[in-house]
C-alpha cells in the first residue's frame, strides 16, 4: 500500500518501486473531499521481461585440441534476470554439418554436455543459445572453436605381389589397400 503525492492543485503522482514479479499491477486511485464525496477508479500497468540471458563458456577453451573420439565436456555459465528455460550448444563440425544439442542445468546457472560426436578430424565450432521464460534469446554468439586430432594410425593390408615366385631380374609388383 502506497500514497500518492500531490502534484499541484489536481494531479497526484504515485512511485511504485515493488515491481520485482512478472504480471498486471492494478492501481486503485481512491479519493474524497471534505464533503463526504467519494470516487474510485483503476489503473494498471505490466511489468515484463526484456533482458535476454546472458551466455559464457567455461569449458573448453577456446582453442583446445582433443583426440579423436575422445568426450568433450562443455560447460557454460547461463544468467538471467528471472528464469531460463533452454539451453543448446549448437555445434558445427569440420564437414559443415550443423547439429544442436540440449544442455542439461547442473545448478548453480551451469549448464552442461557431454559431446561424444568427435570422429571428425579438424575444427569444431561451438556456439550457445540461452533462452528465459520470457522468450529472450540471447543475441550473442558465445563461440568456442576447438580441434580434433587424428590419432588414429592408418591400417595397412598387404594383398599379393606377382609374379610369386619370380625369376632373377623379373619385375614384381606388390599390392596393398591402406
Amino acid at each position: 500500500l502506497a500514497q500518492a503525492v500531490l502534484n499541484n492543485a489536481s494531479n497526484y503522482f504515485l512511485n511504485f518501486t515493488g515491481t520485482g514479479m512478472l504480471g498486471v499491477y492494478n492501481v486503485t486511485w481512491r479519493a474524497n473531499d471534505s464533503r463526504g464525496n467519494a470516487a474510485t477508479a483503476v489503473d494498471n500497468f505490466t511489468v515484463t521481461d526484456v533482458r535476454r540471458p546472458n551466455a559464457i563458456i567455461l569449458n573448453p577453451a577456446n582453442g583446445t585440441s582433443f583426440n579423436q573420439s575422445a568426450t568433450i565436456n562443455i560447460t557454460v555459465n547461463v544468467t538471467d534476470n528471472v528464469n531460463v528455460s533452454v539451453v543448446l550448444a549448437n555445434i558445427t563440425f569440420p564437414n559443415s554439418t550443423v547439429k544442436t544439442f540440449s544442455m542439461t542445468s547442473i545448478g548453480s546457472d551451469r549448464y552442461q554436455l557431454n559431446f561424444t560426436e568427435t570422429s571428425q578430424i579438424n575444427q569444431y565450432t561451438i556456439r550457445i543459445f540461452a533462452n528465459d521464460t520470457s522468450n529472450n534469446i540471447n543475441n550473442t554468439e558465445f563461440v568456442s572453436n576447438i580441434t580434433i586430432n587424428d590419432t588414429t594410425a592408418p591400417v595397412i593390408t598387404p594383398q599379393n605381389c606377382r609374379p610369386d615366385p619370380a625369376n632373377i631380374s623379373q619385375t614384381v609388383t606388390c599390392n596393398a589397400t591402406m
